[in-house]
């Protein structure tokens, strides 16, 4: 196909002109049917294929940081709410809520003391974390952040620890291991705020863990696909990123044959055109937006 040949297909395509009877190709109702239902295709395929993910591709490190830190954020915003001041992360607390994770999952048990009566106070201790206040939130089962603040939000033990004004700081443990023979993942929150004193410790405040063993906790299709957007996105340029440019082009597309229908030949304008080409715009970025 020649450049010319090229040139007059795409004028038949986007431009209202005497060639085309003053109706752009693109606008015509079999034509936004078939784009419309090919671009709604794509977004159906890119679904199931985050429906098909193994619960291990929440847990590799990329994954974990980013839920790690969605957790802190909708800790703070819950704490927003209710005018009290955000939680700064804590690397001691960070560090002692994985390694409580990870001991969860390397002995198979799920509880705030392990076999040896180990609790809270223990992890903090091994990370040197000197405290006045300090308190632990666990969940078992969840890869979604948004789901697991769900949950604590609707236990009045968790919430109390995401509200408590005594509260300064915050850190996250996330880690796969296994409960009961099956592989799963085990969420950590630790609080605490910093003594002044190095030499003492002040009041542990822990809550009992949310026992889900078995299933994975995301509450729906919906929730695991906003979790993948968060955690996956910019992966080499993923999915996500992929189908936005294809997108993008189809509405830049359907903006031109828009606007030209609309500023030349006003005289010729047809409005079902005018309504497919605002239609097919709205959809398209309500694809970009999910």
């Amino acid at each position: 196909m020649t450049i010319l040949s090229r040139s007059i297909m795409l004028k038949k395509l986007l431009i209202p002109h005497s060639g085309n009877d003053y109706k752009p190709h693109l606008l015509h109702h079999k034509r936004v049917w078939f784009y419309g239902s090919f671009l709604a295709i794509l977004k159906v395929i890119i679904v199931i294929t985050i429906l098909l993910l193994p619960e291990q591709a929440w847990l590799s490190s990329d994954a974990v940081v980013r839920q790690g830190d969605q957790i802190v954020a909708l800790t703070n915003e819950i704490r927003a709410n209710k005018d009290l001041p955000a939680l700064t992360i804590n690397a001691l607390l960070n560090k002692s809520a994985t390694t409580k994770a990870e001991d969860m999952g390397i002995n198979n048990y799920f509880d705030h003391t392990d076999e040896q009566g180990r609790g809270l106070a223990y992890y903090l201790r091994l990370t040197n974390y000197k405290y006045t206040f300090a308190g632990e939130n666990l969940a078992l089962g969840y890869i979604d952040a948004n789901a697991v603040m769900r949950a604590w939000k609707n236990s009045p033990t968790h919430y109390a620890n995401l509200v408590d004004t005594d509260f300064k700081e915050m850190g996250v443990g996330i880690t796969a291991g296994n409960y009961n023979g099956r592989a799963t993942a085990f969420m950590v929150s630790h609080f605490g705020t910093p003594s002044a004193n190095a030499a003492e410790n002040g009041i542990i405040s822990a809550v009992a863990g949310i026992k889900i063993p078995g299933q994975s906790q995301i509450a729906g299709i919906y929730d695991k696909y906003l979790s993948a957007k968060l955690t996956f996105s910019d992966w080499f340029y993923g999915e996500f990123e992929f189908s936005n440019y294809i997108y993008y082009i189809f509405l830049g597309f359907f903006a031109l044959a828009l606007i030209t229908t609309i500023i030349i030949e006003k005289k010729r304008r047809h409005p079902h055109l005018i309504i497919n080409g605002l239609g097919m715009m709205l959809f398209i970025i309500f694809l970009i937006k999910i």
